[in-house]
């Protein structure tokens, strides 16, 4: 079954369930989602974040439509234009400059359609699978190619159908809720105005990243991929 529905559509509902936790369970009245323009999105990979008053980017994503399905398994695509490597590169950033946790995730609805949408209404986060970021960093994807990436909507598993085959198990919004309250509490996640200094030289860009055992050549299309995007050709800020 192909899969009809916009990316854009998915977004929009699953981040208003998500930003309506923070609201009326979380006790972050004022939280609200922030959505990137595309010349943000083109630097580090993200689609929107969630907000809250002295934190930005509380947690981030960048979501995917499924491609087609059947009535277990839905099919995604990632990694067009080195989106996954800017993510990860963003990720790591947080970690190894700031010692923050990076709540960075992909989120791959499984609704296929607007009969689906509709059926799903108001609760899209049941349907929804999110995978950190970080937990998609072995080697064989850290590159220039596409991937394609399969989920399980019975045993909420992802298998990526590359060169080398990997799988894990997904999480729901649930489980990343327990983690940012306790990360908020333990001032784990990044303050705004850190997150607004965040500049790393190429030199320390490219020194993490070989670190995380990241090839250099794919490294250096990424480079001029950030240099291209800003005026300044040797710092990337990876938060505007």
């Amino acid at each position: 079954m192909e899969c009809t529905l916009s990316e854009k559509s998915l977004e929009i509902n699953v981040s208003e369930n998500i930003v309506n936790i923070f609201r009326n369970q979380m006790g972050f009245s004022k939280a609200y989602v922030y959505g990137y323009s595309t010349r943000i999105e083109a630097h580090h990979g993200l689609d929107c974040s969630i907000n809250i008053p002295g934190n930005h980017m509380v947690l981030s994503f960048q979501y995917k439509k499924p491609r087609y399905g059947n009535h277990v398994y839905r099919y995604y695509e990632f990694n067009k234009n080195l989106q996954h490597l800017k993510i990860v590169a963003y990720a790591l950033a947080i970690k190894e400059f700031l010692g923050k946790e990076p709540h960075i995730y992909y989120a791959f609805p499984c609704i296929c359609n607007e009969s689906a949408m509709a059926d799903a209404s108001p609760r899209f986060l049941p349907r929804t699978v999110f995978i950190p970021a970080l937990d998609l960093m072995p080697l064989h994807l850290i590159d220039n190619k596409m991937h394609r990436i399969l989920i399980n909507t019975r045993t909420w598993t992802y298998t990526v159908c590359s060169e080398t085959i990997s799988s894990g198990k997904a999480l729901k919004f649930s489980e990343i809720r327990d983690k940012i309250e306790d990360d908020i509490k333990n001032n784990r996640i990044p303050k705004a105005e850190e997150l607004k200094e965040l500049k790393v030289p190429f030199t320390k860009l490219k020194e993490m990243l070989l670190r995380n055992h990241v090839h250099e050549e794919v490294i250096t299309a990424l480079e001029e991929i950030l240099r291209s995007n800003k005026t300044h050709t040797t710092v990337t800020r990876y938060m505007a």
